[in-house]
């Protein structure tokens, strides 16, 4: 799945999960801002609307209650708090992009690596610039080794640290030598049976199962070999790391509702019944028109300091974004 920008890899996740609705304000000051700079701004590709790339999932971020989020998700925050204050694709691109003195510890590398407290993605770039971002705004370090880079709470070792629970949060040590912590709460994660058959499990809890830290539901014991994904009302109920997890899809946003699909997965999606994620968008004067958690909606461009708008060559459905 194409996505604009690295901020938003996690964003999916977000779009399916449990986090609670912030209670402490919301993240953005205007998500259509965001959503309309990003996808003028970026590089990628994809359904404007659809958690592919931007507006449901700025959507979701926006009603989730970041004081909760591990470090993978914080340095997420910090983009998005840095594209909601951009005015133009110069200052959006300068969100996930390093200054050049930054950029040249990559001397021909494709190997992430760190630059001070900046991780530095040598080999991609957008409008020019190397892509990567300053750790140190989400209050995190820059951790290199032979494995990689990413920005970390902390230095660790591989080889002998064990995956750890920090409240609702897993804690585990990165290839790179990083500490770093995810949210079970927030994430969706993927259970396999030993039949071969997988699905995505929501929210949860850190607890350790056989001396193994891992997400698990809060519920009671269930047995993913046998255990049947399913709705109750607007609530999403799985089996995650052995016990049942319940999540109201309304906590992530009010407008989505549990959905059960013909072969038995569950999931949180838009609540409407207008349209869906393969209904084609469109572009006229500058407008818009996409699905938003599966009611017709419109942006006009124009209103952010934009061009217009224009329809991806050749995207099926068609696929519309902003133009800078």
């Amino acid at each position: 799945m194409n996505r604009i920008f690295p901020f938003l890899v996690l964003a999916t996740a977000c779009g399916v999960s449990a986090a609670a609705c912030s209670s402490g304000g919301h993240l953005l000051s205007d998500p259509q801002k965001t959503c309309a700079l990003v996808s003028a701004c970026g590089s990628a590709s994809g359904p404007f609307g659809g958690l592919g790339i931007t507006c449901e999932e700025t959507d979701a971020f926006n009603n989730i209650d970041t004081s909760q989020l591990g470090s993978d998700e914080q340095t997420i925050v910090q983009q998005l708090k840095c594209v909601d204050a951009a005015s133009d694709c110069a200052a959006v691109q300068a969100c996930t992009t390093v200054p050049a003195a930054q950029a040249s510890v990559c001397a021909g590398s494709t190997m992430p690596r760190c630059s001070g407290n900046y991780l530095v993605d040598c080999g991609s770039s957008i409008g020019g610039m190397t892509q990567g971002q300053d750790c140190s705004a989400a209050g995190l370090i820059c951790v290199q080794s032979a494995g990689g880079a990413t920005c970390a709470t902390a230095a660790c070792d591989p080889a002998t640290t064990q995956p750890s629970c920090d409240g609702d949060k897993i804690v585990r040590c990165e290839p790179s030598g990083g500490l770093v912590s995810e949210d079970c709460a927030l994430n969706s994660t993927s259970e396999c049976s030993s039949t071969g058959g997988c699905h995505s499990s929501f929210g949860g809890t850190c607890s350790l199962v056989g001396d193994v830290a891992t997400c698990t539901g809060t519920g009671a014991a269930c047995d993913v070999d046998t255990y049947k994904a399913s709705c109750d009302g607007t609530t999403v109920v799985t089996c995650a790391g052995g016990k049942v997890s319940r999540v109201d899809c309304t906590s992530l946003d009010p407008s989505t509702t549990c959905v059960q699909a013909g072969d038995g997965t569950v999931s949180c999606a838009g609540a409407g019944k207008e349209c869906t994620e393969n209904t084609p968008e469109s572009c006229a004067k500058g407008v818009i028109t996409y699905c938003m958690w599966g009611t017709k909606a419109t942006l006009d461009c124009t209103s952010y300091g934009l061009s217009g708008c224009a329809v991806s060559p050749g995207s099926m459905p068609a696929q519309a974004h902003c133009t800078p």
